[in-house]
């Protein structure tokens, strides 16, 4: 129960800490626009509109600009993205020590069709997408049940758009342990599952290297290839 409740703290100041980098980010942005208006007011602009602001002040000095902004903005966020990873790293540690508690069905995860949009067939996609992220839950919590489910907006007739991932779980931190806990599964049994299941691998992995199915000794569908003697 321990691990559980200090999982819960950990969370929660990741959570804390991702509003406030949020939050800086909008400031950030505010001050730079309101250092674009000021300047372009002392050409005698006037306007509320970002674009036009821009183009009543010469190149050089909207570079000029630019820099001071993101030479301050780069190094206060590097010491916030320095500290999130602590913080990340310390919820999935808790994460993969923790247990999960049963109940009724709350989405884990959920993949949208637009991702794989740019695709002739999108919906197979992030339906495999799902299917391989559910059975890498699976692998680390077989007392849960999963269950997948086609989803669609009711004003779009429900049209698909995405997959949602549910388990019998009894809260948001039970399913936030489950999203947390590192797959556990080998990279040949990820490329298998994907090319028993019709998809290029190089859509959903696009960094693998070409050659990596004979590698792992599997041929372009999934199946295992005998050693050569």
């Amino acid at each position: 129960m321990a691990k559980r409740t200090e999982f819960l703290q950990a969370y929660v100041d990741l959570e804390a800490h991702q509003d406030t980098f949020s939050d800086l980010s909008k400031a950030f942005q505010a001050e730079y626009e309101a250092a674009i208006f000021e300047a372009a007011k002392k050409r005698g602009c006037r306007t509320k509109v970002l674009k036009k602001a821009k183009e009543k002040i010469p190149e050089f000095e909207l570079d000029t600009l630019l820099k001071e902004y993101r030479d301050k903005s780069n190094q206060i966020f590097e010491a916030f993205e320095k500290t999130r990873r602590e913080l990340e790293g310390k919820a999935n540690d808790f994460a993969a020590q923790c247990t999960v508690h049963l109940g009724g069905f709350k989405e884990v995860s959920r993949v949208s069709v637009y991702n794989y949009s740019t695709q002739t067939c999108s919906q197979t996609y992030a339906k495999v997408d799902a299917g391989l992220r559910t059975e890498g839950f699976r692998a680390n919590f077989p007392e849960v049940a999963f269950e997948i489910t086609p989803m669609g907006d009711p004003c779009d007739g429900f049209h698909l758009q995405w997959y949602a991932i549910e388990a019998n779980v009894e809260s948001f931190i039970d399913a936030e342990i489950i999203r947390r806990r590192p797959d556990k599964r080998t990279l040949r049994e990820v490329i298998k599952y994907c090319l028993q299941h019709g998809a290029n691998i190089r859509v959903l992995f696009p960094m693998l290297p070409f050659g990596v199915e004979q590698t792992l000794g599997l041929d372009y569908f999934g199946n295992d290839v005998p050693e050569k003697k």
